[in-house]
């Protein structure tokens, strides 16, 4: 694995042989980035920068910005990392349309940009500094999409099928219409899929001397993970009097059935089966409405208003069979939970003072968590109610904060600098009752130096503190793992003293290369914290740190003799150590749990890369392409078990064209590897590593190849 991450490191760091001979090649021709009309801070792409590949909306532009990743908060695995952050201004993307941000924490930035055709984009503004007043939120690069005016009404629509081999078709589509109605500018649309997948493979057990006592079979080739997923949304904006009104609404319906039937086989021994059967039924709607108005000549102020509701009616059934097939037992799980969420936020910038830009913001928000589980047992005719301690709660949170910054540009340097502060009120009723209070200061820097539009160093210090998941408050059953995680009151956010520094290097129209290291102080670490010597639940363990480091780049190909081709790649180095609860030992911090489709830079892993790779015939109106990533594996500490995660290589390919009918026609291979889901569950008599080792459970579950067909065009 060592030689993998050497190859990857020394096919980013090549950009210095590529870069320069592409920027030798290019000389005196930029035909990309418009660099010449842009400060140090800003590099501009028109709209021709990105015609060469095909967009069909504004992500499909976004995603070809050399040197940039969009960051979609949501969609982060940790939330102590990237995702998950307290609030609104927290937890934004790293994008702006209009050089506003979407007043919208539910919905993504990547699937607000699907829904803008590409025909609708005037030019997107790389943004590596404080500029015209934009409220960075303490980010340092953000991408700046601004928009055509008065652009006739144009419809977007895309639709696909896809099928995973061992499974069905998965067919789906979007479409979303943008116009205006007098000064009304408005946004509309839908998406709708269907799913049809599923990750069966082989368990086996074995005892402490590495022998087979038992063999297990997860079958879920039938209907497997069945059901289907529809987002509808509304947005519009408009001038009412001297306010420049915005409205995002998103309204959900997720419809899930998972089946699965497990065989096992004891060594010597008959097969009996288990079944489980879950059912996911969740429909949340969230609103955003914001305000904003030019209160004096250097003065703008900003109302943000946010509502966000979820209802989830999970249920699982697990049924046990003997070997002759008779039911013994029938175990159901009937959840019941609701979500809330409604944040209302004022934003005040201020710009009448040379070289500097001021804002002050003011934040509110309750968030709360209505859980109930009734478990039932049904045997011979009885049924019986099963008491799960601490399933049945209600947490609820009132937060306030504020931040005040400034930023203050000097010619090549700019420095922003800011204090804030939040306080909150977290209270539990139910299974457990408890009521408690915390205060936080949140500081930070951001330094930028920018001696040319080619290079700019970044350095940044920052506290952060991390969002709760209700979820760990409340007592969970796994059906599937046959295990039971206990819920914890006294769980409080974990605070995070942040510290990075990174250079960027930019070599004509397209190469960058982006070296930045890492090193995050971590108070009170959200992990896995002993409750008995058989049960642990979310809890914090004490101070820690992470350190390690991040390179991006982006490669153009012309100098190898692949003309219009770029490899865009990521590696991520890193380290961290925690006192273990258990053991008392130094350890790396834990995981988050579940198998990684793909992988996520965000996770508690020692390394991940991303290689992506594109080649368009401009004449042919044919593009191809593919990706390979990998991440090490993934270790979860519990009280009387090593749960470790892994995954094998993942493969795309694709070839797309828009040589017919102005469509935009893509074939995709994913997963082509079919890699392997490893889990590997080492049990112990008594406590990990205090005790000998009892048994090891050995899981190898396929996620499936697929391929997908989709055509989209606009009119």
């Amino acid at each position: 694995m060592k030689f993998k991450i050497i190859i990857a490191v020394l096919i980013m760091l090549g950009i210095q042989t590529g870069v320069n001979a592409q920027q030798r090649s290019a000389a005196g021709a930029q035909r990309g980035a418009d660099e010449s009309s842009s400060s140090e801070e800003i590099v501009n792409y028109p709209a021709s920068f990105f015609q060469q590949y095909n967009p069909n909306n504004a992500l499909d532009m976004v995603t070809q910005i050399p040197g940039f990743v969009i960051s979609d908060c949501l969609s982060c695995l940790n939330a102590q990392q990237e995702g998950g952050r307290r609030g609104f201004g927290a937890a934004l993307g790293n994008v702006l349309i209009n050089d506003r941000r979407p007043s919208a924490k539910q919905d993504s930035p990547s699937a607000i940009l699907t829904r803008i055709p590409a025909a609708s984009v005037d030019y997107i503004q790389l943004i590596r500094g404080q500029v015209r007043g934009i409220d960075l939120q303490g980010q340092t690069v953000v991408a700046n999409i601004i928009l055509k005016t008065d652009v006739p009404a144009t419809v977007r629509w895309e639709t696909f099928v896809r099928q995973t081999f061992g499974h069905g078709l998965a067919p789906g589509g979007s479409i979303s219409m943008i116009d205006r109605i007098g000064n009304i500018e408005y946004n509309v649309g839908a998406n709708a899929r269907y799913s049809n997948f599923g990750d069966g493979g082989p368990e086996n057990i074995f005892d402490a001397n590495g022998n087979l006592t038992e063999a297990r079979f997860d079958d879920d080739g039938g209907p497997g993970f069945d059901g289907f997923d529809v987002n509808t949304y509304l947005n519009g904006s408009t001038y009412i009097g001297e306010n420049y009104v915005t409205l995002n609404t998103k309204l959900s319906a997720v419809v899930r059935d998972e089946l699965l039937e497990r065989s096992v086989t004891p060594v010597g021994g008959e097969t009996s089966t288990t079944v489980i059967d879950t059912e996911r039924r969740n429909l949340s709607f969230a609103l955003g409405l914001d305000a904003e108005r030019l209160l004096s000549e250097d003065l703008i102020g900003k109302g943000i208003f946010l509502l966000y509701y979820l209802d989830q009616g999970p249920s699982n059934g697990r049924r046990d069979f003997n070997p002759d097939g008779n039911m013994e037992l029938l175990t159901v799980d009937d959840i019941d939970k609701q979500t809330l969420e409604a944040i209302s936020r004022l934003e005040f910038t201020y710009a009448g003072w040379a070289n500097h830009s001021v804002q002050f913001n003011m934040e509110g928000a309750f968030n709360s968590l209505d859980s109930a589980l009734l478990q039932t047992e049904h045997a011979g005719g009885i049924v019986s109610i099963i008491d799960v301690p601490g399933s049945d709660s209600k947490v609820e949170e009132i937060r306030g904060d504020f931040l005040l910054n400034d930023t203050w540009n000097k010619d090549a340097i700019s420095v922003e600098f800011g204090l804030g502060a939040e306080i909150s009120d977290i209270s539990q009723t139910g299974d457990a009752v408890l009521d408690r209070s915390f205060f936080f200061v949140k500081p930070y820097v951001n330094f930028t130096y920018s001696p040319s539009q080619q290079q700019q160093t970044r350095v940044r210090f920052a506290r952060d503190v991390s969002q709760l998941d209700f979820n760990d408050f409340v007592t969970a059953v796994t059906q599937r793992d046959d295990d039971l995680t206990g819920g914890n009151p006294n769980l409080k956010p974990q605070a995070t003293w942040q510290a990075e520094i990174s250079h960027e290097r930019r070599f004509g129209e397209l190469g960058v290369l982006t070296l930045s290291v890492f090193h995050d102080w971590i108070d009170d670490v959200e992990d896995l914290l002993p409750l008995s010597p058989t049960l642990e639940a979310p809890g914090n363990i004490g101070n820690g740190r992470r350190w390690g480091t991040d390179i991006e780049a982006t490669i153009p190909l012309n100098w190898t003799g692949l003309q219009n081709a770029r490899i865009d790649a990521r590696l991520r180095l890193q380290d961290s150590t925690v006192t273990d609860p258990v053991t008392g030992n130094k350890r790396v911090l834990s995981g988050v749990g579940g198998l990684d489709p793909g992988f996520s830079f965000a996770n508690e892993n020692d390394w991940s890369y991303l290689i992506k790779f594109r080649q368009d015939f401009r004449e042919a109106q044919v593009s191809w392409g593919g990706e390979v990533g990998e991440q090490a594996e993934r270790p979860r500490f519990k009280v009387d078990e090593l749960d470790v995660r892994s995954e094998g290589v993942w493969f795309n390919a694709f070839v797309e064209t828009t040589r017919w009918f102005g469509l935009r026609i893509r074939v995709e291979g994913i997963n082509i590897l079919n890699y392997d889901e490893n889990r590997e569950r080492t049990f112990f008599v008594g406590q990990r590593d205090q005790s000998p080792v009892d048994s090891t459970l050995v899981q190898t579950f396929k996620n499936g190849r697929r391929i997908n067909l989709s055509i989209s065009g606009s009119f």
